[in-house]
């Protein structure tokens, strides 16, 4: 739903280089029950462990990452974020800046703070495929794990000391929920859920 997009198929196009990476090589569900309950139930935000997006500098280190679906105006707050860091933390050979971790640091904060306490969803009916869904009350309840995960990211982010390397996280992000539709042979997550965060 996100990826198909064209709103940000073209912002991803025009401001990154995209690359796709599997946990388990050869894996490829065809079974799409998961992937319709998800967008029945959580068509906003579904913060699991199953995927993670990372934002990456050109030496391969992590300047910002969130794992799980997020709706195509949600994703885009995270990928002008990443965009945002790179033009404040780094120069225009994408060298880090001498105090370049701590605006990005500091942008992280900024999100923090500007966090609400709801996140009152889009009205209306989106379409998917062959699925709609109608947004309704129960809707605000479903985003509070998105609310509760992001708040968590942007305070691990705004503590971070470096951008670290990708294989450093890759396997170790935060996330917001257990779900995963890890086959035999995936390099399992052992990242810490917000669940289990304070």
């Amino acid at each position: 739903m996100t990826f198909s997009d064209p709103k940000v198929a073209d912002f991803i196009n025009a401001n990154f280089v995209s690359a796709w990476h599997n946990r388990a090589p050869g894996f490829k569900n065809d079974d799409p029950a998961a992937e319709q309950d998800i967008f029945q139930r959580s068509p906003e935000a579904y913060t699991t462990k199953n995927i993670c997006t990372f934002f990456m500098s050109a030496d391969g280190h992590v300047l910002h990452y969130f794992a799980g679906y997020l709706s195509p105006d949600l994703f885009l707050t995270h990928a002008r974020l990443a965009i945002e860091i790179r033009r404040t933390a780094f120069d225009d050979t994408f060298t880090l800046k001498k105090d370049g971790i701590e605006k990005a640091r500091a942008l992280q904060a900024a999100q923090l703070g500007a966090i609400k306490e709801t996140v009152v969803p889009t009205s209306g009916t989106l379409a998917y495929r062959a699925l709609k869904h109608e947004h309704g009350k129960e809707c605000a309840g479903r985003l509070w794990e998105y609310v509760e995960y992001a708040r968590a990211l942007h305070k691990l982010w705004s503590e971070a000391k470096e951008f670290p390397a990708l294989e450093t996280v890759r396997y170790t992000y935060m996330y917001g929920n257990d779900f995963s539709e890890e086959s035999e042979g995936a390099t399992p997550i052992h990242g810490h859920s917000t669940a289990r965060v304070g």
